[in-house]
């Protein structure tokens, strides 16, 4: 069932969605800069073999914020210019928000999101992802790292 969530109950829903996600994960932000835990969840996202898509928006990436991406493996970022949606999804569930994924809005803004389930939520769930693959056929490939490679021995 979808749950209604105030600022903070968006941002550790946010982090929830990247620590928990198993294959994929994708981040859906006009506005980015993002904080150190969102970062450090990712690298462990990707260390799982999550494969991370960023899409942003309105302006090119800070040249600071480029490089902390840089430093997180399985990630692909994408740019659309018109983009202002904001939305967080893996296999599970989905946060549709007005929080950017922006380094000191849940100081400063007061925001609301809501979570839809993948089970509970199915219709409105799937039509979240859809959505999400229609923007992302539309954005333009900005930065792409591939999965460290493993040597077995």
């Amino acid at each position: 069932m979808a749950t209604f969530l105030t600022t903070t109950d968006t941002s550790a829903a946010i982090e929830r969605v990247i620590r928990t996600a198993k294959q994929e994960l994708t981040l859906i932000s006009a506005y980015v800069y993002p904080r150190v835990i969102y970062l450090q969840r990712l690298k462990d996202a990707a260390a799982r073999g999550v494969r991370i898509t960023l899409i942003f928006g309105k302006r090119p990436l800070d040249e600071k914020v480029m490089a902390l991406f840089q430093e997180v493996d399985n990630l692909s970022i994408f740019y659309m210019h018109e983009l202002h949606a904001k939305c967080f999804v893996n296999e599970q569930e989905a946060i549709v928000t007005s929080l950017n994924l922006l380094n000191g809005s849940e100081e400063k803004n007061r925001e609301m999101g809501v979570r839809l389930m993948h089970d509970a939520d199915k219709e409105a769930y799937d039509d979240c992802v859809n959505e999400v693959k229609s923007i992302l056929k539309v954005s333009g490939e900005s930065y792409k790292k591939e999965a460290a490679k493993h040597h077995h021995h």
